[in-house]
């Protein structure tokens, strides 16, 4: 009889055992999110909200959301951030390149950065992101985002503000604040030269006596940055009212 109950307690205990044994087994074999990695072919979610910010003219900081694992739940793997310099070399991982360095995922709806830097001043660049989960699932790349190439001139027409009436001699005045000093402004009306100066302050006076009543002009100025490349400002329209004109005064050119 006692052998019996024995063997009925060493057969309760293998069962428990085997149970035991099981349940360790399945759970090896899962992944975070609780689906097993033989059949787990769900990537993490896209990533949406990618947005750039400048910290100077080589460096941006990117900041995104952390997508989870399969889908929007659990942790991904890794992230992959492609950097290229046109928006469709990201877009289909061609000519892009891949930062090195990225951060670990964090759980889903966690606020992720990293910082980028060594970039060229004078050059646009187009970033985006991906997830990559533990089974090698890659998610569909994020919304592109892009750094505006920095222009080293940047010409702006103060005066005459647009479609301005104007009659006599008036001021043309051009803010440059780019990080580059050009060597000379010159200002087009029309697309035909008017006047230029050397030097801030960067100011034209024009002579418009001999246009005719309602005579609407457009005025723009041009400036060669670094490397002879030519810059370009806004540009404004003026009208003709003879109806302001004064006693003729000289005309004076810079």
């Amino acid at each position: 009889m006692t052998d019996e109950r024995n063997v009925s307690m060493f057969l309760r205990v293998a069962q428990v055992l085997l149970f035991v044994f099981l349940v360790i087994l399945l759970l090896v074999s899962c992944d975070g999110s609780g689906s097993t990695s033989s059949n787990d072919s769900t990537p993490p979610n896209r990533i949406t909200n990618l947005i750039v910010m400048v910290v100077s003219d080589s460096e941006v900081t990117l900041r995104w959301s952390a997508p989870g694992d399969d889908e929007r739940s659990g942790i991904a793997s890794a992230y992959e951030i492609l950097i290229g310099q046109d928006s469709l070399s990201v877009a289909h991982d061609s000519n892009s390149i891949v930062y090195l360095n990225p951060p670990e995922p964090k759980h889903s709806g966690v606020i992720q950065h990293v910082d980028i830097s060594d970039l060229f001043p004078d050059t646009s660049y187009w970033f985006g992101i991906r997830a990559i989960d533990n089974n090698d699932n890659i998610s569909a790349i994020s919304n592109i985002v892009s750094r505006a190439r920095i222009a080293p001139v940047q010409l702006l027409i103060e005066l005459p503000i647009n479609n301005q009436q104007v009659a006599d001699l008036i001021i043309i005045r051009v803010l440059e604040t780019g990080s580059y000093q050009p060597e000379r402004i010159t200002i087009y009306s029309d697309n035909i030269e008017i006047g230029s100066a050397l030097a801030p302050p960067w100011e034209f006076f024009w002579d418009i006596h001999s246009f005719s009543h309602s005579t609407i002009k457009s005025i723009y100025a041009t400036a060669f940055g670094p490397d002879n490349e030519l810059f370009f400002s806004d540009t404004v329209s003026i009208s003709i009212d003879t109806a302001l004109s004064v006693p003729r005064q000289p005309s004076y050119w810079q």
